[in-house]
């Protein structure tokens, strides 16, 4: 209400999203901004700027070519820091992969396991779409859940829904949770 009615007699540049099964709006949320695309570049730019200081700091000056994988280790650096801060340094060591595949932890690696970061395997998944579309899993990702469940080891796998660099939804799929799978592939989603 409080948002509506400062913003009466206003005119507001919004973005739509068209997804398949739920229509997205994306409205600006700061008091003196009109228009929401004010906003997304703001978040573009801060976001791109995290990301190659990433790519700089453990790639040696590496940038990948591809927007998508910018986006998606973005997004993986969002899951890195939000497990900090929940699990804190002193009884446990969060460690975020990148840039190299296989883990640190010598029963994962030996066991091939695959997952972004590691305190608990935790598998981040940056989809720029509805959130009912469903996402890739690698086979090795797959067998990874499997091998986890099977030895009670947590995996999670966090789904980031987002506009570029603006987060619309991120759920957590938790070891327990049914995925189903086409068989022409690992595109999963909730069961």
């Amino acid at each position: 209400m409080d948002y509506v009615t400062s913003r009466m007699d206003i005119d507001l540049k919004c973005e739509y999203l068209v997804n398949s099964y739920r229509d997205i709006i994306l409205i600006p949320s700061e008091a003196n901004v009109t228009s929401v695309y004010v906003e997304i570049d703001k978040k573009d730019k801060a976001g791109k700027r995290k990301v190659h200081r990433l790519i700089n700091k453990k790639s040696h000056g590496f940038l990948p070519e591809q927007k998508a994988i910018e986006i998606g280790l973005y997004f993986e650096e969002l899951e890195y820091e939000r497990l900090k801060s929940e699990f804190p340094s002193s009884s446990y060591q969060v460690i975020h992969r990148y840039p190299l595949i296989d883990s640190s932890i010598q029963r994962l690696n030996q066991n091939n396991i695959s997952c972004d970061i590691d305190v608990k395997c935790v598998e981040v998944k940056a989809i720029s779409v509805s959130e009912e579309t469903p996402f890739n899993l690698t086979l090795r990702q797959w067998d990874s859940r499997v091998w986890c469940r099977r030895h009670r080891i947590p995996y999670e796998i966090v789904v980031y829904y987002h506009f570029r660099y603006q987060v619309i939804s991120r759920f957590i799929i938790k070891l327990g949770d049914k995925l189903k799978r086409k068989p022409s592939g690992y595109f999963c989603s909730l069961a």
